[in-house]
């Protein structure tokens, strides 16, 4: 049999919504009928959700002395619920970032908070008419690669 493109793709798009109806309880009469015996089957817990992820960036956007150290960064992304945390490179100082020891205490302490380190954001520019800056921004994003 010759399946069709456009057969295939309309049986492809409503199969994917089955696991939504099921999500929203609209699985219909007969599952509601048989809803004793379908309970059994279901995953028992909490739902599985996409974590949600704060970039030290959003908080040293404001600007704010406080807010630029990334210990505080790291608490305020605990008491908040973030599931992650993303290191904005650019509000560490270099001798920070070359710090073996100070790298560690920040993965340490993300660790005690139960805080998964998901990223490293460099904010390099590397369109500049000046060979030299550009350079300069090779440099350093290949030594926060190394670090990362």
């Amino acid at each position: 049999m010759i399946q069709h493109r456009r057969n295939f793709l309309a049986l492809a798009s409503g199969l994917s919504l089955v696991p939504l109806a099921r999500a929203v309880g609209a699985e219909g009469d007969s599952a509601k009928a048989n809803d004793s015996a379908g309970a059994a089957s279901r995953p028992v817990g909490p739902r599985q959700t996409h974590p949600i992820l704060l970039s030290t960036y959003s908080l040293w956007r404001f600007r704010n002395d406080e807010l630029r150290d990334f210990d505080k960064c790291l608490d305020i992304a605990d008491q908040m619920g973030f599931d992650g945390v993303e290191l904005l490179l650019y509000q560490l100082e270099q001798n920070e970032l070359l710090s073996h020891a100070k790298l560690m205490s920040y993965k340490r302490r993300a660790l005690a908070l139960g805080l998964p380190l998901i990223g490293m954001s460099t904010h390099q520019g590397f369109l500049t008419p000046d060979r030299e800056l550009r350079k300069q921004n090779v440099d350093r994003t290949i030594g926060q690669i190394e670090v990362a």
